[in-house]
């Protein structure tokens, strides 16, 4: 019987190549969050645009608000002068890097209580850190400087009411001069699941980017027998399937990040779905690269990213080289497990 691995890589090269129609599709580049470390630790943010590295930094976190509270911002480390922040973000901007804010993430006081709540949340985002100057909503975060987007990390809490909340941005920012975005970052066993964390969300095709979190969720993250030094079949079947299971669901316009750790190893404990940079670059971009509904890699973190540098060594450039690595898709899809 042929690996299941093989056969889903030869539905995204199948896929791909129906839905390109002779035009080369575009990768936006490269994601990443940063925020939760120091200054020493994880380096500033303008020090991380300055890599050039990234295509988008989403700042996190936003992770209090709903039932009428104050946005909060927890930026541990970097102390709590944002007006500075604001500076650097306008610094990574001029540089051509996006900058999101990123609401949610692993603790906090934050859910969405109904449409009404949503909506509130909604104009506060726009006023505090958007083109918004309505300081009945909110006050301004990083003092004139305007972010490039939102992202949702929701973990906590329902997951009723983003969907709503997406719906407002969205129809903010057309009132807006500037190009804004809308991100949001599920876990990728999330996929076909109403329950599931921004699933319902995801499904409305408001969002411009989907960075799905290919780590930390074992039924569908890469897994490598490391004990071995080699892939197994077994663990990376569940990431092929899951990957094109996401791909062919997104929406028109929508994009698709792969969410990978930058380290197998984070804060001196293992993080499931580091995959090494060689196998991404060899048996999965060359692949998916050629679809219009791939984005790029949202790596996470910039702390781990600085620490392993694993972003300076992705290569997306196969995008615009559709047939070059023809042998090397080939050589894949018939390779022993």
């Amino acid at each position: 019987m042929v690996p299941q691995a093989k056969l889903v890589v030869a539905f995204l090269i199948l896929s791909s190549a129906l839905i390109i129609q002779n035009s080369e599709a575009a990768v936006d580049g490269i994601a990443t969050y940063w925020g939760q470390y120091t200054n020493e630790t994880e380096g500033t943010l303008a020090v991380a645009c300055a890599t050039g590295l990234y295509s988008f930094i989403n700042i996190a976190y936003v992770n209090v608000f709903g039932e009428g509270q104050t946005l909060g911002l927890s930026l541990p480390g970097h102390g709590v002068n944002y007006t500075l922040l604001g500076e650097e973000i306008k610094t990574c901007q001029s540089q051509g890097v996006k900058i999101l804010v990123s609401l949610g993430g692993p603790s906090g006081e934050y859910h969405l209580a109904s449409d009404g709540d949503a909506d509130r949340v909604a104009h506060q985002l726009w006023n505090a850190v958007l083109e918004g100057d309505d300081a009945g909503y909110a006050e301004r975060i990083f003092g004139d400087a305007v972010l490039d987007g939102v992202d949702l990390d929701i973990q906590l809490g329902s997951p009723i009411e983003y969907e709503v909340l997406a719906q407002i941005l969205k129809d903010l920012t057309k009132q807006g001069t500037n190009t804004y975005y809308l991100s949001a970052a599920p876990k990728c066993s999330s996929f076909n699941n109403s329950d599931a964390y921004l699933w319902t969300a995801v499904q409305t095709g408001l969002f411009d980017f989907i960075w799905v979190k290919f780590y930390n969720d074992t039924s569908c993250q890469y897994n490598t027998d490391t004990a071995a030094g080699h892939d197994t079949a077994a663990g990376h079947d569940a990431f092929y399937l899951s990957l094109y299971e996401w791909i062919v669901s997104l929406h028109e316009g929508n994009k698709l990040f792969i969410g990978i750790p930058a380290s197998n190893e984070t804060d001196n404990s293992p993080l499931g779905g580091y995959i090494p940079v060689e196998v991404l670059n060899d048996k999965i971009l060359s692949v998916i690269t050629t679809s219009p509904k791939f984005g790029g890699i949202n790596v996470w973190n910039r702390l781990y990213d600085r620490m392993t540098n694993y972003s300076s060594s992705i290569i997306l450039e196969y995008v615009n080289s559709v047939t070059k690595y023809l042998p090397l898709r080939t050589k894949f899809m018939y390779q022993n497990a």
